[in-house]
């Protein structure tokens, strides 16, 4: 079993999507993404606010930056 099953259960599944996880793997590499799917997953943050940071269409005053600083440890608003 991978890590996931061992801390939430092999019956347990993630709350986030895999097209999700993906970007976030492809972007900041394999610990952010799991950082961050643990994160999702413990409701500290919410897969849609992810996608407003991720979405190139709809980025408005979201950066780059601060997605990477919120994958490091920073935080990331929670505004519509």
């Amino acid at each position: 079993m991978g890590w996931f099953a061992d801390k939430y259960g092999k019956d347990t599944s993630p709350k986030m999507s895999i097209d999700t996880y993906d970007k976030l793997y492809t972007k900041f590499g394999a610990d952010a993404a799991d950082e961050t799917l643990q994160d999702v997953q413990d409701g500290k943050i919410s897969e849609n606010t992810l996608l407003k940071y991720l979405d190139d269409d709809k980025k408005q005053h979201k950066t780059d930056y601060e997605l990477a600083d919120f994958c490091r440890g920073g935080d990331l608003s929670e505004d519509n």
